[in-house]
């Protein structure tokens, strides 16, 4: 069976007016190096009900995080990891003009709204009839606050994701342990390696 993964790529533009420039990368091959380039003037929905998006499906949130984009190795090789995965659709976020400008201060402060962003997006599936709940989120060092953000601001909607996975979560400006709610349960990050949430796949 052929894999369709979705890549969503987001730009901030300074952190004074976090104006986003996103497009969209749609991945159809059987690795991350093989994508379409799609305009923001394509509706995330769009895509369900396409060759592109299998709403029967699960849906893998990967988030990089500080100093990162798609093509480092660690996500990279999350996304190819992924691609032998044929039960799930891929969206990649990537807030790398962002998280990738060296000041990690401006990037830790901004979690909150590019988080709103994000929900935004995924507001998107939703109105299309995709069960957000089917949503597994990935996040890697300052990633991986970002999408816990996500998981709260769902839960505040009544809205529970699959499963949120925390690979190595960022130390700085962060006090651990941290004590979350996510899916409903008060969670401890450790501060170190890996938090899992949810039911293990």
């Amino acid at each position: 069976m052929k894999i369709f993964t979705i890549f969503l790529i987001f730009f901030i533009k300074s952190s004074s007016a976090l104006t986003f420039n996103s497009s969209y990368l749609i991945f159809i091959g059987s690795n991350h190096s093989d994508y379409k380039n799609m305009s923001i003037s394509s509706n995330i929905s769009s895509i369900i009900g396409t060759k592109y998006f299998d709403s029967s499906k699960l849906t893998v949130l990967i988030i990089h995080g500080w100093r990162e984009n798609y093509q480092d190795e660690i996500t990279s090789t999350l996304v190819d990891a992924f691609l032998t995965r044929p039960e799930y659709n891929i969206i990649f976020a990537d807030w790398s003009r962002y998280a990738d400008i060296g000041d990690y201060v401006a990037a830790t402060g901004a979690i909150s709204e590019v988080a709103k962003t994000y929900i935004e997006l995924l507001n998107q599936l939703k109105s299309a009839g995709y069960d957000l709940t089917k949503i597994y989120a990935v996040g890697h060092s300052l990633g991986a606050h970002l999408a816990g953000k996500i998981g709260e601001l769902l839960q505040s909607r009544n809205i529970l994701l699959s499963r949120i996975t925390g690979l190595d979560p960022a130390g700085p400006l962060f006090t651990y342990p941290v004590t979350i709610n996510i899916l409903g349960i008060k969670v401890t990050l450790p501060g170190n390696n890996l938090l899992v949430k949810g039911n293990a796949k």
